[in-house]
């Protein structure tokens, strides 16, 4: 038996070439299948990341605008704040100014006084009748400035402020009282002293009005010893 021939060789060298080649090009698909797959694989990766990085900016950007509105809004408020306290200042020196204004403008002696019953305003009349200047009699406690006593037993009267005080209501002088000036001269006085409350109602200070009533003393005592010449003429009739 002889040896396949020349041409049969041919053919499967042929063959073989051609398988050769398919595996060859099977070979290089799948290089490139897997080189695709990889690269798919990489803007996966890619494409992941960044849509990471793009979520956090936007939460970031989300949180920046939130805080921003918020702060925003805090300040809108904060300076709506500032502008009703800087007006409600305003109105409230206007109301001080007004006030000092009328008691200094008062024909009778006007004393302001804080709760503990010390010195805080005086008007011109104020400092006229007493003696002392409204500078130097703040802070001293109101019978420092304000001495009172009886005309005929020459006692020492109840400061009205400290009746205020103790029973949180007006309070008047009785009449024939004297006020004893720093320079040690007097004058009749009658007066009034009053609390001065919040609006909740708590006393913050004591207003005491008086005036110089010397001469309606004077007539007082006069027509007093009028009559009782007259009911000894009487009587000695």
């Amino acid at each position: 038996h002889s040896g396949p021939s020349a041409a049969e060789m041919q053919l499967r060298k042929q063959k073989m070439d051609g398988i050769r080649s398919q595996a060859k090009s099977f070979l290089h698909a799948e290089m490139l299948l897997r080189r695709q797959r990889s690269v798919t694989a990489i803007d996966m990766r890619s494409l992941t990341r960044l849509s990471l990085i793009g979520l956090i900016v936007l939460i970031g950007l989300g949180i920046v605008w939130t805080t921003w509105r918020s702060f925003s809004q805090l300040g809108k408020v904060f300076g709506a704040q500032l502008q009703e306290a800087e007006t409600q200042r305003n109105l409230a020196a206007e109301r001080e100014q007004s006030l000092n204004t009328t008691l200094r403008s008062i024909g009778d002696g006007v004393i302001a006084c804080d709760p503990e019953g010390r010195v805080a305003l005086m008007n011109p009349v104020a400092e006229q009748l007493t003696g002392w200047m409204e500078q130097e009699a703040k802070g001293h406690s109101l019978p420092d400035v304000f001495h009172i006593v009886t005309e005929h037993s020459r006692s020492v009267v109840e400061n009205p402020v400290e009746k205020v005080r103790r029973t949180g209501t007006v309070a008047g002088l009785a009449n024939h009282t004297i006020l004893i000036r720093k320079d040690g001269s007097e004058c009749g006085i009658d007066d009034s002293a009053a609390p001065i409350r919040s609006a909740d109602g708590r006393m913050i200070g004591i207003v005491l009005v008086f005036r110089d009533c010397t001469e309606r003393q004077s007539s007082q005592t006069a027509l007093m010893r009028a009559e009782k010449l007259a009911a000894a003429g009487k009587l000695a009739a």
